[in-house]
C-alpha cells in the first residue's frame, strides 16, 4: 500500500508539472524532452532528439513551429503501404443507361450507389449489382447548369434547383429540406461538398461577373473570389477540390482548369497539353494521388495533370461523335466513371492499382 502510495504522489507532482507547463511553450517542451515519458508507448522514442538549444524564454512561437517542422519522428512499428500507381486503364465495365443521354455529372455515393445527371434535367440514383444497373430513386426538379450536385460524407445529396435554393436530400431518399437560397441575383452553377470541412463551395455568375463563395452549411458565406479576383472566372460549370484543399473549376468561358487554394488565392490554370489543342473542359475529378482529371470536348478525352498543373498524360480517348463528359472517382475501389455525350452508357475504367 505504502509503495502504491509512492507512486501515486509521483504521478500527480509529474502531472501538476505537465499541466503548469502546458501554458508555457519553451518550458514545455524542455520538460517533456527531459522526461520523455518512456513507460507511454503513445510517446515517440525519438522525442529527446529535438534540438531546443537555441530557445530560452524569449523565443517566438514561429522559432517553435520551425523547430518542430524540421523535426521527423521514425517509428519501425509504422507500416506504410505502397503507393498507388498509374498504369494504363483497363475497362472494368461498360454500363447501358435508360432515360439518360448526355451524362453531365456523376457523383458516387458508395460503389454500387452513383448518382447521374443529363443535360434534360434528369436526376438518378443508380444502384448497380453485377453489371446491371436500376433506378432507385429520381429527383422530378429543374436545374440551371452542369455540375448542380454533390454528396456529403454522409451519403446526402445536395443540389441546386431552378429557383437558386439549395437542397438537401437525406441518404436514404425520405427527407428532402432547403438548406438556404442564394439571393441578390446570383444563380448558382456548381457545388461541391468539402469532405475537409463540411463547408459548400458554389460557383455563380451575375451579369458577367463570378464568383466560387464558401458557404457552411446553414448559408453563413465564409469566403468569396471576388475578394481577390472579381475575373478569375468567366464561366464555372463543374467545381471540386483536391486532396491538399486546392479548389478546382472547370471554366466554359475561359476554357480552363482553374485552382485556387483553400484560401482562394489563385494558383494555376490549365489550358491544355504541351503542343495540344486549346482545352474545352466539362468534368472534372481527382483521385488519391491528387491528379487532377479533366474532360475534355476539344479532343474527346480524358486528360490527367499533376496538382501544380503539370501535364501528365491522355488517359483514354473517345469517339469525336460521343466525348467524354461526366467523370467521377471511386476513391473505394480505385475506378473511374465516365460518362459521354450523345450516349446512353457509362464506362468504369482502372487506371490505379
Amino acid at each position: 500500500m505504502v509503495l502504491t502510495n509512492t507512486h501515486f504522489r509521483k504521478l500527480q507532482n509529474l502531472c501538476d508539472e505537465y499541466d503548469q507547463l502546458a501554458i508555457k511553450p519553451v518550458k514545455f517542451l524542455h520538460f517533456v524532452t527531459g522526461k520523455p515519458f518512456k513507460c507511454l508507448k503513445c510517446v515517440p522514442k525519438h522525442v529527446s532528439k529535438l534540438n531546443l538549444t537555441s530557445l530560452d524564454e524569449n523565443s517566438n512561437i514561429t522559432e517553435i513551429v520551425q523547430i518542430l517542422a524540421d523535426f521527423t519522428i521514425k517509428d519501425e512499428n509504422i507500416k506504410v503501404k505502397p503507393e498507388n500507381k498509374m498504369h494504363q486503364p483497363s475497362l472494368f465495365s461498360s454500363i447501358p443507361l435508360k432515360d439518360i443521354n448526355r451524362v453531365c455529372h456523376i457523383n458516387c455515393v458508395t460503389s454500387n450507389l452513383i448518382w447521374i445527371s443529363d443535360y434534360k434535367n434528369n436526376l438518378l440514383l443508380m444502384r448497380i449489382e453485377e453489371n446491371r444497373i436500376s433506378v432507385a430513386h429520381r429527383i422530378l426538379e429543374d436545374f440551371g447548369g452542369l455540375g448542380v450536385y454533390t454528396v456529403s460524407t454522409t451519403g446526402d445529396l445536395i443540389y441546386i434547383d431552378k429557383g437558386s435554393e439549395i437542397r438537401k436530400l437525406s441518404s436514404d431518399c425520405n427527407t428532402k429540406v432547403s438548406l438556404f437560397k442564394i439571393g441578390n441575383d446570383w444563380r448558382p452553377r456548381c457545388i461541391h461538398y468539402s469532405h475537409f470541412n463540411r463547408d459548400l463551395v458554389i460557383g455563380m455568375w451575375k451579369e458577367k461577373r463570378c464568383r466560387i463563395v464558401r458557404y457552411d452549411i446553414s448559408g453563413q458565406e465564409i469566403q468569396d473570389s471576388e475578394n481577390g479576383s472579381a475575373t478569375l472566372y468567366k464561366y464555372p460549370a463543374y467545381i471540386t477540390e483536391n486532396r491538399n484543399g486546392d479548389v478546382i473549376v472547370a471554366d466554359l468561358d475561359k476554357q480552363a482548369v482553374i485552382v485556387t487554394d483553400h484560401k482562394g488565392v489563385y494558383r494555376f490554370s490549365y489550358e491544355g497539353p504541351p503542343n495540344g489543342p486549346k482545352l474545352d473542359p466539362r468534368g472534372i475529378c481527382v483521385d488519391v494521388l491528387e491528379h487532377i482529371l479533366v474532360s475534355d470536348w476539344t479532343s474527346s478525352s480524358v486528360q490527367i495533370i499533376d496538382k501544380d498543373g503539370v501535364f501528365l498524360l491522355t488517359l483514354l480517348t473517345a469517339s469525336r461523335n460521343s466525348p467524354p463528359y461526366g467523370i467521377c472517382y471511386d476513391e473505394a475501389k480505385h475506378l473511374l466513371w465516365v460518362g459521354y455525350d450523345n450516349s446512353s452508357k457509362v464506362t468504369v475504367f482502372k487506371y490505379l492499382n
